[in-house]
């Protein structure tokens, strides 16, 4: 867990503060409800179609609302009020559609949530703290499920992978990655790998967290599921800053600079460690090493605009985003993530793979600031949009026909979404841990985590 994010601030809602009680007694409540005084009351989720967990960033903690709606769609109502708390940034991972577990970031602990009697109950736990791994929190796409009886949890601390049973909640094994390891930076693992067969293709980004620079290099790794191990890795030393990826229906899956290392660039010039302009690299399907007749930069294909961050969307459609350097003021700018990388001026732009025509911006969608993701929910995938002064995060739908429309407003950053058993089946990117929403919040001015 790295890069504090620096204040954040909510109007005061009213819910008793649950910061003295145990992650295993609120369970213990949603499971066997209020049986007298010894029992918290703690409100349970039952009610909605979707279970919703967003992360609030403040100046020297951060917290984690978990609650439910019943819709996605713009002007839904979200009750506050009934949200549980968890302390510091967490997660949850959709498992089939009727468990799903729940990683906490202050232990290295996963946990196994059934639905019983129309309520979430602790089923089992997992413990990776024999293995060095030091947090249970981590991105959904980073816990892959393959079976019943298979799932990994790639630990980009450690660079660990541990393998286990997500059924009986057990560890089977683990491998490493130190192969991607390099010297005076972290390596920063890819939020959605790529699973091609037997392959599962992740992407690494280098960053010196204390000296806030890059190292101008990316890695793709290739692992192998049924043999448990490190198979190739790939290096590219013309592109940094790669963090996001998406497949073709060609199978190709292509490699794009983050929006962070983008702000960075404008702000800090080479002194950011990133020599190269944000790009796009590719990897043919059944390759394991990047295509060397392929380099797009990303500002060729946003109208000139500096760019970073790729997200996914139908066939062979992609999604990137630009920033309008007239928007800010970069002589003045000191602190690229909160001159640059928060402001609000970065607008989405439409690439098709194999084709890379420039200039696609889509119009209609507000501009927002460089931070976020994409979540992918019931085989839809949404954009979001963080407002740069409130740190709300809207999402926006992907549509088939490649149109978007605008959804749900949230507080803080939404890392993931999940469909209840009663609803079809949900499968978006992460986000748990516990406390609920106290009355005097301050609201966001900044949020590092998500990128």
């Amino acid at each position: 867990m790295k890069d504090q994010a620096s204040s954040l601030s909510y109007r005061s809602l009213t819910l008793p503060r649950l910061a003295g009680l145990s992650i295993l007694s609120i369970v213990l409540a949603f499971g066997c409800g209020n049986d007298g005084d010894s029992q918290p009351t703690v409100p349970s989720f039952d009610t909605g179609r979707y279970v919703v967990s967003t992360s609030i960033f403040l100046p020297d903690s951060n917290f984690t609302l978990l609650l439910s709606v019943d819709s996605l769609e713009e002007g839904t109502e979200v009750d506050y009020e009934t949200a549980l708390e968890f302390g510091g940034v967490s997660n949850i991972f959709p498992y089939k559609n009727s468990v799903f577990a729940q990683g906490l970031n202050e232990e290295p602990v996963l946990i196994r949530y059934d639905r019983s009697d129309g309520r979430w109950v602790e089923s089992a736990r997992l413990s990776m703290a024999n293995l060095g791994i030091a947090s249970g929190f981590n991105r959904a796409g980073r816990v892959p499920i393959f079976d019943d009886e298979r799932g990994w949890f790639i630990d980009q601390d450690s660079l660990t992978v541990v393998v286990f049973n997500p059924t009986d909640m057990t560890l089977i094994d683990s491998f490493s990655l130190e192969a991607l390891r390099v010297d005076g930076y972290s390596a920063d693992l890819e939020y959605y790998p790529n699973q091609r067969g037997d392959q599962l293709l992740i992407a690494a980004r280098y960053r010196n967290f204390e000296a806030g620079t890059w190292l101008g290099r990316s890695a793709v790794a290739t692992l192998s599921i049924s043999q448990n191990r490190l198979l190739d890795v790939a290096i590219d030393e013309t592109c940094g800053d790669i963090l996001h990826s998406a497949r073709a229906p060609n199978g190709d899956i292509y490699y794009a600079s983050g929006s962070l290392g983008t702000a960075a660039q404008l702000v800090l010039g080479d002194a950011s460690g990133l020599d190269d302009p944000p790009c796009m690299r590719r990897v043919r399907a059944g390759e394991t090493q990047f295509d060397p007749t392929f380099r797009v930069e990303l500002a060729d294909l946003a109208g000139g605009r500096p760019a970073g961050l790729m997200v996914p969307g139908e066939d062979d459609r992609v999604y990137i985003r630009a920033v309008d350097t007239t928007l800010l003021d970069l002589p003045a700018a000191e602190d690229f993530r909160a001159d640059v990388w928060r402001q609000p001026a970065w607008s989405w732009y439409e690439v098709v793979l194999g084709e890379e025509q420039a200039d696609r911006r889509l119009d209609g969608i507000p501009l927002s600031s460089g931070v976020g993701n994409d979540l992918r929910i019931d085989g839809t995938t949404y954009l979001t949009q963080v407002d740069g002064e409130t740190n709300d995060t809207t999402l926006v739908r992907i549509n088939e026909n490649g149109t978007l429309t605008r959804g749900i407003t949230l507080r803080g950053f939404p890392y993931n979404i999940v469909g209840t058993p009663t609803a079809p089946t949900a499968s978006a990117r992460p986000a748990i841990n516990p406390v609920p929403w106290s009355a005097t919040r301050p609201r966001s001015s900044s949020m590092e985590r998500p990128l």
